[in-house]
């Protein structure tokens, strides 16, 4: 796995544009149901050696909990072209494991 931000020129978009996307998904489930933690999730993507990217979300409350999935590369190259464009809004076929590792983490 690669650690730190990753710009793909390519595709024109960064790792951090890719959390981006996932930070709006969760945005979206706050305003729908709120967290059950303080704060906010702590995000991270990186490159997983499949070729795929490894997404954490991560809750320090009383203690760290965090929980992963993967989007593959089409899924998070869109949901990063998506998350760049003027008022972007979460992206609907990545919001469902956002909010299902999101409801794992508060156990």
């Amino acid at each position: 796995m690669k650690y730190g931000s990753t710009y793909y020129s390519t595709k024109q978009v960064s790792t951090c544009e890719i959390a981006g996307a996932i930070v709006l998904c969760a945005l979206h489930d706050l305003r729908v149901n709120l967290f059950r933690f303080g704060g906010f999730p702590h995000i991270v993507v990186v490159d997983a050696e499949d070729g795929n990217f490894n997404v954490t979300i991560s809750v320090n409350d009383e203690k760290t909990v965090e929980e992963k999935f993967s989007l593959t590369c089409d899924e998070a190259f869109n949901a990063a072209k998506a998350f760049k464009k003027k008022n972007a809004t979460y992206d609907p076929r990545i919001f469902d494991r956002v909010q299902t590792a999101l409801a794992r983490v508060v156990g």
